[in-house]
Parts: structure tokens; sequence; C-alpha cells
């Protein structure tokens, strides 16, 4: 559907300048890719997309730019790109920062994706001040019990265990099985599988292999 809608505005585009309405559909396809694990086309839509949007807004901070920088940091975290997922998250960051209005829950998404790359990188210290502040966040606006919070305590359990506190990383990855747990239920969900593996590797991490195994 989204292909057919961005074809039919393409074409409309071959009379006029393309706009930010084919900027948005280029940015959804791109999403709708990343989810579905086409890593190749969800970076060429969003890319494509991001171009526009800042031919289009120029250097103004924007919603729009600050969304596609978002989404190319993800889609270089999937690819393993951790440095240019860091620049790009940085630098969504830092525009949704300078954005009028309240853009909490959005500075929050990001710092919580880039807590996670950080940890990847082994930047723990960055990586601790990101997700300790979306978790004071997360419980000022109400979201204790939302997936969101139980990404964020799972990215939080992997960075402690990193560090070798295998006591709170214990405490954060149950709160985030927990609150998983509460939300899919008996439904399998890619969240709850990436909290229990996390567990797993902190089991052997404490010498329990037969623990892990479970």
């Amino acid at each position: 559907e989204l292909e057919e809608q961005l074809a039919r505005l393409r074409w409309v585009c071959g009379r006029h300048p393309p706009g930010l309405d084919v900027a948005a559909v280029l940015h959804d396809l791109g999403v709708v890719c990343r989810d579905a694990g086409d890593i190749t086309s969800a970076r060429s839509h969003l890319e494509e997309s991001l171009q526009l949007k800042r031919k289009i807004l120029g250097t103004v901070p924007s919603a729009e730019v600050a969304d596609g920088l978002h989404e190319i940091g993800l889609v270089f975290k999937d690819m393993r790109h951790l440095r240019m997922a860091q620049r790009k998250l940085e630098e969504a960051l830092v525009m949704r920062r300078s954005l009028p209005g309240d853009h909490s829950y959005d500075v929050a998404a990001t710092r919580r994706e880039l807590g996670g790359v950080c940890v990847e990188r082994r930047h723990l210290k960055s990586a601790e001040r990101h997700l300790e502040d979306v978790l004071r966040v997360e419980k000022r606006t109400g979201e204790e019990k939302s997936p969101d919070r139980a990404r964020t305590l799972r990215e939080l359990g992997v960075l402690k265990m990193k560090s070798g506190d295998f006591h709170h990383s214990e405490m954060h990855l149950r709160e985030a099985e927990r609150i998983e747990r509460e939300t899919y239920g008996d439904v399998p969900h890619a969240d709850l599988a990436r909290t229990l593996y996390a567990l797993g590797m902190l089991k052997l991490r404490k010498g329990e292999p037969a623990s892990a195994r479970k």
C-alpha cells in the first residue's frame, strides 16, 4: 500500500517538485522495511526521505528531520555500524532537544536507543547516564509498566552485567521480564526473548551454566 502511494506521488512529482508528503511516505516505508528485516531497503528509503526533508526544510531544526535521523540511527544499529548509529542518534537528540514544546517522550526514545548503542560500544558511563535519565522520565510520566520501560531496564541490565555488577543486572533484567510477561502474556515476543537471552548470559557470567540453559 505504501509502495503504491509512493508510486502515485512520484508520478505527480514528475510535474511538480517533491514535497514533504513524498518524504513522509518514504520515511514510513523505511520503517516498515526495517521492521520486516529488509535493512538495505530501509536504509535507501530513509536516506532519500531525510535528504528530501533537508532540501525542503533547510537547516532549521524540525521534528521531521529529527525523526529521520533517529530511524537512520536504528538502521545503522541493525547493520552493526555502531559508530555511525551513535552519530545519527546524537544528531537526532540535539535536534529534538532544540524543538519548541514538550518533546520529552521523543527525547527519551532517542536516549534509550543511544544508551543501548553506547552499551554495545562499551561506553558504559555515557550509556548509564542516558539510561538512568530515561528511567526517571518514565517514572515521572507514569510509564513504569510499559514495554519501553522494559527495554530501558534490559539495556541497563546488560550494562550492569558488562561492568560486573551482577546483582543490579539481575534486578533490572527480572523487572524487564516481569513487565514483558504482563504485557505479552503467552504470546512469543522478540523483546521477551532478548531479555531471557540476557538473563541466560548473566547466569553464564556468574558461573551458573545449568541455570543458563533454562
